[in-house]
């Protein structure tokens, strides 16, 4: 056995013909879907709503965890950068305290000078003294640039502006790789000169280098135009053009996100050296910095649907536990109402009751009167001169009793449970034989019958008893509302190569326009609580589905209803059917 038969609960494919008109399939695989789904959205969309926000939360909260370790770094590399560059600016301008611009100017004294910052600096190379006309009047050290002018250089335009500067790397420079670092003295009658030294950049790199980050980050110095100052591990050696933006000026540390050559999302902490043409930057990688965030996440997930799947499946198990006990209460409750249907079919029963008795007592009257006479003959001795007339007089006997026969198998067979009988039938000879059960009734009520039949109908493939119920709930239900009089039009006809139709119309009182959605539901009467159950027509539809047939009413106050009916050829064989095998009274 399948799998998915096993775990199949019973009211899956639960059948209820019955159920009404829309019934067919009744909903309890409907109701069950409905009860998950609903149970599902109340129960789990408070925890995936709160999972998503409280995901959300964490990952802002991240962020902001990563661009505040990000500007922190940033400050610290700043901090150490700052200093440098401060010390060197401060131990130029210790020197111009010192001295004067005349023992500045002596070859001798600038040497003895480079040599004593030499030995306990180091990291400077040369120094020089230049004029308020750029010219280098004073010159310590390995390159040759006594004389030379530096009127034109942006470094000495921005010292006689600032009072200190400090030179961007050249790529002309006698020595690449310095930095130059000049202080301005100001002079009597508005005249200066400035102390200028050239001061190595490799310390930067050795203090960005020992900054506490990661290994896959980046910490490096750039000019306004975008040139590495410093050297990167990202990006290359010193005097590259780095593939980033040049952020906006800021005195503070600022953080931005790019997306690098690559397609990766990266951090950019930077800020403005002050007095500087420096922008000191810090490079990371977002995914790294977010992987303590994405971890948790996929376990905060993992969590989530593990929660999801216990929940589902609890809602499950109750949605399929509560549909199962309704599922039994209502086939203890079609149990009950197919008693009822029994019980029902009795009292048709005793409604036909009185005519069977009137048709029965004619074939009774006759043989009463067969059997005087013949009793009479052989009184007067006449048995051998009247043998033939005795002959025929048996003969009517024997004809009245199966006469009483017939009629009495006919109620017999009404009366008692059947199972559903896929056989040929004929149509018009089962409605004669439902008609003459009622026919008393009608002469009594005065109501003339009328039975159309087309040339062309054929025998159909259907359930007998089925189809003796269905018309005798219709003809009943046609003779109560005509329980003063009225005509009562039958039609057979074929109808497309599939199908025959009947159509069962009465001149009774009819059905209000807005009682006809309901009339096949269970328990629904138009008539007062003495005159029926409601189930009539229920069942009378859900014998018309059992058959593979549908049926449809049409109504007008006090002019009538009519019934039609679509069976089909051959009417499919159902797995199952009810004990009482839904026959009922009729009554509705």
């Amino acid at each position: 056995m399948p799998l998915i038969k096993k775990i199949k609960p019973p009211f899956w494919d639960h059948y209820d013909a019955a159920a009404g008109q829309g019934g067919g399939r009744f909903s309890f695989r409907r109701k069950w879907k409905l009860i998950v789904f609903l149970t599902s959205l109340i129960a789990l969309l408070p925890l995936v709503s709160m999972t998503l926000v409280d995901s959300a939360l964490m990952q802002e909260a991240a962020d902001s965890r990563a661009r505040f370790s990000t500007e922190r770094l940033v400050s610290n590399a700043l901090r150490a950068v700052a200093f440098y560059i401060t010390e060197k600016k401060t131990m130029l301008s210790f020197i111009l305290r010192d001295n004067d611009y005349a023992a500045l100017n002596r070859p001798e004294r600038l040497l003895s000078l480079l040599s004593i910052l030499q030995t306990d600096n180091g990291g400077i190379e040369d120094m020089g003294i230049v004029n308020r006309l750029g010219r280098v009047t004073a010159y310590s050290g390995p390159n040759q640039l006594m004389g030379s002018d530096f009127s034109g250089k942006d470094c000495f335009k921005q010292v006689v502006l600032r009072g200190s500067w400090v030179s961007e790397l050249e790529t002309n420079h006698p020595s690449p790789g310095k930095l130059a670092v000049a202080v301005k003295q100001e002079l009597s009658d508005d005249d200066f000169f400035v102390l200028r030294a050239a001061v190595d950049a490799g310390p930067l790199f050795i203090l960005l280098s020992q900054l506490d980050m990661a290994t896959d980050d980046d910490a490096f110095i750039i000019n306004a135009d975008g040139i590495l100052q410093t050297p990167s591990r990202w990006y290359g050696a010193s005097l590259k053009k780095v593939p980033l933006p040049v952020p906006m000026s800021s005195d503070h540390p600022a953080v931005f996100e790019h997306e690098d050559p690559n397609g990766d999302t990266i951090m950019i902490g930077y800020t403005y050296i002050r007095d500087t043409p420096f922008i000191l930057m810090v490079v990371r990688k977002k995914a790294d910095l977010m992987a303590p965030w994405f971890a948790l996440r996929i376990k905060r997930l993992g969590l989530l649907g593990g929660s999801v799947v216990v929940v589902v499946l609890a809602i499950l198990g109750m949605a399929t536990f509560l549909v199962h006990r309704i599922h039994v209460a209502d086939q203890k409750r079609v149990m009950a109402l197919h008693q009822v249907e029994y019980t029902g079919k009795l009292a048709s029963i005793g409604r036909l009751a009185s005519g069977v008795a009137h048709e029965i007592n004619n074939p009774i009257a006759v043989i009463n009167e067969k059997a005087g006479l013949i009793k009479d003959i052989y009184q007067f001795n006449q048995a051998a001169a009247s043998g033939e007339k005795i002959i025929g007089l048996l003969e009517d006997v024997s004809a009245a009793v199966k006469r009483c026969s017939v009629i009495t198998r006919r109620l017999l067979n009404f009366a008692r449970h059947v199972d559903t009988r896929i056989e040929r039938v004929n149509i018009q000879a089962v409605l004669d034989d439902v008609l003459s059960f009622l026919q008393p009734e009608a002469n009594r009520n005065h109501i003339t019958i009328t039975i159309e039949s087309g040339d062309d109908l054929p025998e159909i493939f259907s359930d007998e008893g089925c189809l003796q119920q269905i018309f005798l709930n219709l003809l009943n239900n046609a003779f109560t509302a005509m329980a003063d009089g009225g005509r009562l039009r039958i039609g057979l006809q074929r109808g497309n190569t599939d199908t025959v139709e009947i159509k069962i119309t009465d001149s009774g009182c009819g059905i209000p326009e807005q009682d006809l959605v309901r009339v096949f539901e269970p328990f629904f009467s138009t008539k007062n609580s003495t005159h029926g159950t409601g189930l009539g027509l229920s069942i009378t539809y859900g014998l018309v589905q059992e058959i593979g047939g549908s049926i449809g009413v049409e109504s007008r106050v006090g002019e009538g209803t009519g019934f039609t009916i679509t069976l089909p050829m051959t009417a499919p064989v159902q797995a199952t059917r009810p004990v009482s095998g839904h026959q009922t009274s009729g009554l509705t």
